[in-house]
């Protein structure tokens, strides 16, 4: 999944700038109803300027298909049921009450809220508003990243192989990170090993790092069976898993790959239907995204990490994961 447009929305003229852009995204991109999808857009938009006092749209790609979001720091909705029910309106003013109904009816799209309100919280407060076609949903591994400054460079990574995937944030940011952290996914990919020999893998691509002068990194490799995850790494990666229902937060030795590497340690959880195992680099608040999957409910792995970005992120760049 990946953010490819985000316009602020403040205005009725940013919001009518939002929706030129989306027609131009059709050239593009995949859109199962593009009727539906402006007029969600629209909605949204709309939705922004009434109630989250501005906020904005964001464009993403999901398998090639069009996902349009809406993100903000208003009051929050304090019953996400009744707000999507036909009528609902909280204007005082005249209000059909439409909007967020006919997003959540239609048979073909998935629309899933996450808000938190004043009512519940005295710090952070806003929504989420994630709406994609049904039939684009993530398999059961997937990553969202966002860059500083909106940046073409970024240093943190995601990528598998087989049973192994590697999650992994380069130190800095800039061109200089996003080198180092396509060296590493190169080496990944030419390399074959073993869960027993992972820990000779991480001590090779220390030297290799060192020797060719290039960013440390801190990260892990996730070996994945049919009922295990088998975490393997260090550094300041922050690990969530609902393993007995609730999630909790787990975390790797210090070190840095390329710096003060000493040892890998290794994490080994039990997974089923219903558990998810989220991955997220130091530009995301750890606790703040504890916090947001608990109150998110039972909404898709792909709002859910929208929410996290949205409600947790640092200065930084920023990535998570997600396994399911």
């Amino acid at each position: 999944m990946k953010l490819i447009l985000s316009c602020e929305v403040s205005n009725k003229i940013e919001l009518l700038y939002a929706k030129t852009s989306l027609k131009n995204l059709f050239k593009l991109y995949q859109v199962a109803d593009k009727a539906f999808l402006k007029l969600a857009t629209m909605e949204l938009g709309t939705n922004l300027l009434k109630y989250g006092g501005g906020g904005y749209l964001w464009f993403l790609v999901i398998k090639n298909t069009l996902c349009v979001v809406s993100v903000d720091h208003g009051i929050g909705i304090e019953n996400i049921n009744i707000a999507k029910q036909k009528g609902y309106s909280t204007r005082e003013d005249e209000s059909l009450g439409l909007g967020l109904f006919t997003l959540a009816s239609h048979k073909d799209y998935q629309f899933d809220i996450i808000s938190i309100s004043n009512k519940h919280s005295d710090s952070t407060t806003g929504s989420v508003f994630v709406l994609f076609e049904k039939n684009s949903a993530l398999h059961e591994m997937d990553s969202l990243s966002f860059s500083l400054y909106d940046s073409n460079y970024n240093g943190d990574f995601f990528v598998h192989k087989g049973r192994y995937c590697f999650f992994g944030d380069t130190s800095g940011h800039g061109k200089k990170a996003a080198i180092s952290a396509n060296e590493i996914i190169n080496f990944f990919n030419e390399s074959t090993f073993l869960s027993l020999s992972i820990e000779h893998y991480f001590q090779a691509l220390h030297e290799y790092l060192i020797h060719k002068s290039l960013r440390s990194f801190v990260g892990c490799i996730i070996e994945v069976t049919k009922r295990t995850w088998s975490i393997y790494g260090v550094g300041n990666i922050s690990i969530l898993s609902n393993h007995e229902g609730e999630y909790k937060s787990l975390s790797l030795p210090n070190g840095i790959i390329g710096e003060t590497y000493d040892h890998v340690s290794s994490l080994h959880l039990e997974r089923d239907d219903k558990t998810r195992l989220l991955l997220m680099s130091d530009g995301i608040n750890s606790k703040i995204a504890l916090d947001i999957t608990q109150k998110a409910g039972n909404v898709a792995k792909e709002s859910l990490m929208i929410a996290i970005l949205h409600f947790a992120g640092l200065h930084d760049d920023k990535t998570i994961a997600i396994l399911s």
